[in-house]
Order: C-alpha cells, then structure tokens, then sequence
C-alpha cells in the first residue's frame, strides 16, 4: 500500500527515499526470520511439555530488551547510516524514516512471540482479523498522510499498521487463554515510537532526546535485565532446554 500510494501521489524522490530506508528494514527482517526459524519449533515443543508462562513471558522481554536497543543504536546513528544507504547523496532524508521503517520488522518479531495462543490452539482465522485490521489502518493513514508529506506519511502508516498488527496478534492470542502481561511491551513501544517522531525531521538537539529516550526505554526494562541475572544464578528454577 505504502508504495502503490507513494507511486501515485509522491514523487520519484520520495519512492527512492522510501525504499532506500527500506533496506535497513530488511537487515532487521533477515533477524525476524532467523529467529523464528528456531522460535516456533522452541514453542511448540515447549506447549507439548506443558512449559510456564513465565519462559514464554522471558523470551518475548529479552527480544524486545534487544530490539529496542538496536532501534535506538539506529536512530543515534541514522545519518551516518544513510550515507551509506545514499553515497551520491540524492536520498538522505532516509535518516527521518529509518527509525519507523525499522519498528514495522521489530513488531512482527516481537509479535511471533505473543502469538502463540493462536497458533497452538489452532484457530487461525483470527490471523484473517489481524490482517484486515491492519491493511484498513494502513490504508486509512497512507490515503490521510502520503498525498501531502510523502515517505513520511507513508511511514507513518507503515508503522501505525505493525502497531494494530501486533496488538491484535495479542489480543486474539489472549482469547485463547494465552498471555502474559503487556505493559512493559506497551511502555517501551510508546517510548519508542515518540523517538521515531521526534527524528522525522531535523529537530533541534534530537540526538540527545533520542539517547535520553533510549536511556528511558533501558529503565523501563530493568525487570528483564533483573531476570536474566536471576536465571544465571539460579538457573534450576528455569529450564529452557
């Protein structure tokens, strides 16, 4: 949707500075995909021994405590970025659409791992829910936004998508008995999303509210680090085998 838009209302500056974010988009994509190589047999063998809810919970922390870390390190680091991404120099407005061309990659992973309910439980029509609710946000915004600001309207979209995408991947997951607390995921999400926003222009002193976010979004996160610690120096209480 974000392109068809971008190619009917946009210029081809735009269309090439979309996709040229894209790119780092697909380095995180090509973690998404390893991860749930190994995540979804993990899962399922883990349904089969009838593991906690606190190994599941475990794993979707320590994915986002990761991710959210590589978000920020993105954003800190986005013009020296899209100068790799655009060496003739025709493209470096990529650097205020990394950040939200990223968060889309970051929230399906993340989602792989409060899907479960759905998956194990075998009704997948739910998924059909998820996409539709998805596509309309998507359409919705790219149709409001894209016309008048361009790639950032189209990320803008993109992101406000994955957003309705993961949280309904959630919910629908819930209904099937699988959950575990979200604010945590929610918090961390707000945080990043807002360092997005602030880099979809250049604002005055971002750099430094991207870090102070970043460092935000690590205070939100001590449970997790308090966890891991907790498993190494009792890992008889956790199995993950």
């Amino acid at each position: 949707i974000d392109i068809i838009l971008l190619t009917e209302f946009s210029s081809l500056t735009d269309i090439g500075i979309y996709k040229a974010g894209s790119k780092i988009g697909s380095i995180i994509g090509i973690l998404k995909t390893a991860f749930a190589s190994f995540w979804i047999p993990t899962a399922y063998r883990w349904f089969e021994e009838n593991k906690s809810m606190k190994h599941y919970k475990f794993i979707s922390d320590i994915v986002l405590f990761l991710l959210s870390g590589l978000f920020f390190v993105i954003l800190v680091l986005r013009y020296p970025i899209s100068l790799i991404l655009s060496s003739d120099g025709e493209y470096l407005d990529v650097q205020y659409i990394m950040g939200l061309l990223a968060f889309p990659h970051i929230m399906y992973t993340l989602s792989e791992t409060t899907t479960l309910g759905i998956v194990f439980s075998r009704k997948t029509h739910y998924n059909i829910f998820v996409s539709i609710m998805s596509l309309v946000v998507s359409v919705i915004i790219n149709l409001s936004l894209t016309p008048f600001i361009g790639f950032r309207g189209a990320a803008l979209a993109s992101t406000a998508a994955y957003v309705v995408f993961y949280l309904a991947r959630t919910y629908f997951s819930s209904r099937t008995g699988f959950y575990f607390g979200q604010k945590k995921q929610i918090i961390t999400m707000l945080i990043m999303i807002t360092a997005g926003l602030i880099n979809l222009y250049p604002l005055d002193y971002s750099i430094f509210i991207t870090i102070g976010l970043g460092l935000l979004a690590l205070v939100v996160q001590i449970p997790t680090i308090k966890t891991a610690l907790e498993i190494k120096n009792h890992p008889g209480e956790w199995d993950f085998t």
